[in-house]
């Protein structure tokens, strides 16, 4: 045990060293990174998602993570079909950066849903991403299950989101991260191989214990989901499961809340600039996508160029329905389609009505 706690903070510190965040994150990273060297220990993998805005650190957090987990590899800028086979073969964590790929075909969505594929297929030890070989028809199958991490500031799939263990990371003005010397990570690395050959000497033992704990969750009525990503780590942490479960909604309500303020301060501005607030007494009609591109171009740090050249269209469609349901739900503003004739066809328009007078006393609610 004493053993065991002092890897533990070993882990903590190097984070530290590296990356700004509070101890509950460190403590879920440190968590994640222990557990990425024991992943036969459930049938489910769990992953982690590092989210944060443009310069937080969110890199640099997935380049730490590379230097503790066990097996690591990047994939920044490396094919799918590559690390598939690396998954298969040598059973590496992948850590995928910013989620994106640029796809061989201009305009291919191919390689994004083979991304994501890859990612639902690694979260059950029986799934395997199945991939066709060249431009023969045999059909390959690779098991690629196994621990992941990702770090990115869009939206992801729902579902690839619930598997996640969700870390934020946070701009803090005079943080200078430091470097870790090669002789605490050879110490860290020699650690984490003792631990695992100690957990591997006494499976059966831990997995019974690990069974009799995923039965007591069970017993608590936490979502099964939850359960299944929570159990995997819990060996490894001081945490609680009500302590990762509250901190993981708080994150979850103040990013809602977040989100919900960027939209308005971009109606107030737009509206702003068609009219003076304090004399104006009827409704404002606006662009919808022109406000569109203006949250995303806060959202991803990009001017709009840089946004048409590396956001995936399916990317796009979701923040764009992520925008309409905050409008609707969170703000009250009501948008609608407007036809615009021409000579040659009739072009649709979705606009916004936003009544100045809401927006002098609204504030966003979660």
């Amino acid at each position: 045990r004493r053993f065991y706690e002092q890897l533990y903070r070993k882990v903590v510190s190097v984070l530290k060293k590296r990356v700004f965040g509070n101890e509950t994150d460190f403590k879920i990273s440190a968590s994640f990174s222990i557990y990425t060297w024991i992943p036969e220990l459930s049938d489910t993998a769990s992953y982690e998602l590092i989210t944060g805005d443009k310069g937080s650190g969110k890199t640099r957090h997935l380049e730490t993570l590379g230097m503790i987990c066990r097996r690591a590899l990047s994939t920044s800028n490396t094919s799918i079909a590559f690390f598939a086979r690396s998954i298969d073969k040598h059973g590496v964590v992948i850590l995928i950066d910013e989620v994106r790929f640029k796809p061989k075909i201009e305009g291919s969505k191919e390689e994004e849903q083979d991304l994501w594929a890859l990612i639902r297929a690694g979260s059950s030890r029986k799934g395997c991403y199945s991939r066709m070989l060249g431009a023969s028809d045999e059909i390959r199958n690779y098991f690629v299950f196994g621990p992941k991490a990702l770090a990115t500031n869009w939206n992801i799939p729902e579902d690839v989101e619930d598997r996640c263990l969700k870390v934020e990371m946070y701009r803090e003005p005079g943080f200078v991260p430091k470097e870790v010397n090669e002789r605490t990570l050879k110490i860290l690395q020699i650690m984490l191989s003792v631990l695992r050959l100690y957990f591997l000497k006494n499976f059966d033992k831990i997995r019974k214990l690990y069974e009799e704990n995923r039965r007591e969750l069970s017993s608590k009525d936490y979502d099964g989901r939850f359960i299944e990503i929570i159990s995997n780590v819990l060996p490894f942490s001081t945490l609680t499961p009500e302590e990762v479960k509250m901190f993981q909604r708080k994150k979850s309500e103040v990013l809602d809340l977040s989100e919900a303020g960027e939209v308005f301060q971009i109606i107030y501005d737009m509206v702003s600039e068609k009219a003076n607030l304090e004399n104006i007494n009827e409704e404002i009609i606006l662009d919808f996508e022109e406000a569109v591109k203006r949250w995303l171009e806060y959202k991803m740090g990009m001017n709009r160029e840089e946004i048409e050249a590396k956001i995936w269209p399916t990317e796009k469609l979701r923040h764009t329905t992520k925008f309409s349901i905050i409008l609707k739900n969170n703000l009250g503003f009501e948008t609608f389609r407007y036809s615009v004739r021409d000579k040659e066809s009739v072009k649709k328009q979705r606009l916004i009505r936003v009544d100045p007078f809401c927006l002098l006393y609204t504030s966003p609610s979660p």
